[in-house]
């Protein structure tokens, strides 16, 4: 292989790598506050039902924003399977291209 083959396999992988390292933080930017948030009215539930024998009335508006932190949060997490397979798929794609290129330069020399 030539040395500027070389060079645009390296520009293609580190391509490769900041893409995934960009999809990485911003699936991160979704799980952690979702998270956070999710934490933080947990701990404003538990303050509220330990201070009084009746429930609050702010007590079902809390409970119905946890179910959508919950949701976020498990949706950021779940995103992970996704990428995964769309991972595999991509590197199966390439490999199978690279061996259909491998065999016609192979021809071509004949």
């Amino acid at each position: 292989m030539s040395n500027n083959n070389q060079q645009k396999k390296g520009r293609s992988l580190d391509r490769d790598n900041v893409r995934a390292e960009i999809a990485h933080l911003g699936i991160c930017g979704l799980v952690i506050p979702n998270g956070g948030a999710f934490v933080t009215l947990l701990a404003l539930l538990q303050a509220l039902w330990s201070t009084s024998s009746n429930p609050h009335p702010m007590v079902s508006w809390l409970l119905w924003s946890l179910s959508i932190y919950a949701i976020g949060a498990f949706a950021g997490g779940a995103i992970y399977i996704p990428r995964y397979y769309t991972s595999l798929r991509y590197e199966q794609a390439f490999q199978a291209n690279n061996k259909q290129k491998e065999k016609h330069s192979l021809s071509m020399k004949r």
